[in-house]
This record gives C-alpha cells, sequence and structure tokens, in this order.
C-alpha cells in the first residue's frame, strides 16, 4: 500500500534520527523535546503503535515537518511506514522512547493519560487489506489498553 507524499517544496521532513544528532549538539534530550513538541501526537503515536504491533518505529520511520524557508519545525509528519505492522512477536519493545519498555507499557501509560475512546475498533468491520488474525490481534491489544 503506498501513502501520499506528505512533503513539498515548501515542507521537508526531519526524521528523528537527524532530529536526535540536532539535540545532541546542544545538551537536549531528543525524547523530551519530542514530546514537547506535541505531547498528544507523541502519545498517540505511543497507541497506535501498540495497537498496530509495529515494531519497526525506528528513529528514519517517525519525524517532523520543517519550513524550508526558516528551519523552523511545525510538529509531527503523519506515522507512515507500516510494513512491519501486525507481527506476531510478543512484548515488542518501543522505539520511540528513552528507556527500555514494551509497545503495551508504552501505550498504557499513553491511554491512562489520554483516555482516548477506543469502542469504535469493536464497532468497526475487519479491514479488508487485514486477515482475521491481524484484525483479532489489534482488537485483544485494544481489550488490554480498554477492556
Amino acid at each position: 500500500m503506498n501513502a501520499e507524499l506528505f512533503t513539498s517544496e515548501d515542507l521537508s521532513m526531519v526524521t528523528f534520527e537527524e532530529f536526535q544528532a540536532f539535540c545532541g549538539n546542544y545538551g537536549l534530550d531528543a525524547y523530551a523535546e519530542a514530546e514537547k513538541t506535541d505531547r498528544e501526537f507523541y502519545l498517540k503515536m505511543q497507541i497506535a503503535d501498540y495497537l498496530l504491533n509495529n515494531n519497526d518505529r525506528h528513529e528514519q520511520n517517525w519525524g517532523f515537518f520543517m519550513e524550508n524557508a526558516t528551519g523552523k519545525l511545525t510538529g509531527f509528519c503523519p506515522l507512515f511506514d507500516h510494513d512491519h505492522a501486525f507481527s506476531r512477536y510478543a512484548n515488542v519493545l518501543s522505539q520511540t522512547r528513552r528507556k527500555a519498555i514494551t509497545l503495551y507499557e508504552a501505550a498504557a501509560e499513553a491511554q491512562k493519560e489520554l483516555g482516548m475512546e477506543l469502542r469504535s475498533l469493536e464497532e468497526m468491520k475487519r479491514p479488508r487489506f487485514l486477515s482475521e488474525e491481524q484484525w483479532e490481534g489489534v482488537l485483544e491489544r485494544k481489550r488490554c489498553l480498554d477492556p
């Protein structure tokens, strides 16, 4: 499945890897700075990665928009690169947190703060591109976060 291009002549993407290098040069904690950029989006990313059991959100698979004219970061890019989602692995580690915790632990912390309404997942039909097993995995992970 292809995603829409979300950059333009005016807007570029800065990967978290690049952002982390920048922060390191100025003695900043890149994860704390990312959270400050848009805490709600950052927390929702934790929940999405757990629900999808995405084991590929490494430092080049998430990042920020940057205005090309000013170099100013304007927020997070949409989530992308989900080709390793719906893995069968248990206890996948989060790649978007400084400390080594699982996707579940990161999502549980985020859900505790956000209290996202996840009931609509139970009401949805299985997306046609997901197998029954993959969809059941999503629903089971949803139940772990929001019984």
